[in-house]
């Protein structure tokens, strides 16, 4: 897998200049985005105690990661199979909610070129909300979708259908 990858052409992205700052630049970025600018607004704009604002400045970093590595145990374990029963991973409202938007991972394994990783659009997936003001600036584009008719012949193909009780783990 290492070989593979080192045999990749990354010319055009270790020319961009706007990756070479990053490159050059992550570790202070990274504190200043990361930790400094969260603590500075909560003690000098929201007059939080500067204990307090370091405490929560970790608290939102500490907690940002946990949803992000819960989405590969929970949507794997937990939720619906709707568009592939064939495959471990679930829909799980809970965990996009944690995830901004992950929980849906049963469509994004069946559907992985979907910007959105559901057929749902904007509901409770923050991530495509942002891609979607993203590209009204102009900032994404080219983004690539599946078409509902396809949705539905994989779900009647593939997918389980939802029972009672499967319905209310839908929400968990």
């Amino acid at each position: 897998m290492i070989e593979t990858g080192l045999k990749l052409d990354l010319s055009d992205l270790q020319n961009d200049p706007v990756l070479i700052f990053q490159r050059r630049h992550y570790w202070s970025m990274a504190l200043f985005f990361g930790l400094i600018l969260p603590v500075s607004i909560c003690h000098i704009y929201l007059g939080d105690a500067l204990w307090d604002s370091i405490c929560i400045g970790i608290w939102r970093y500490v907690t940002s990661l946990h949803c992000t590595w819960f989405v590969n145990s929970a949507a794997h374990v937990w939720g619906t199979q709707d568009y592939d029963a064939n495959i471990e991973p679930r829909e799980s409202c809970l965990v996009s909610i944690g995830a901004l938007g992950e929980g849906f991972h049963n469509y994004h394994h069946t559907f992985p070129f979907d910007y959105s990783t559901s057929e749902h659009g904007g509901y409770i997936n923050f991530t495509t909300i942002f891609i979607d003001c993203m590209s009204m600036l102009g900032l994404a584009y080219d983004l690539r979708s599946v078409d509902p008719t396809m949705i539905k012949k994989r779900r009647a193909r593939t997918g389980k259908e939802l029972t009672a009780p499967e319905m209310v783990r839908y929400l968990l």
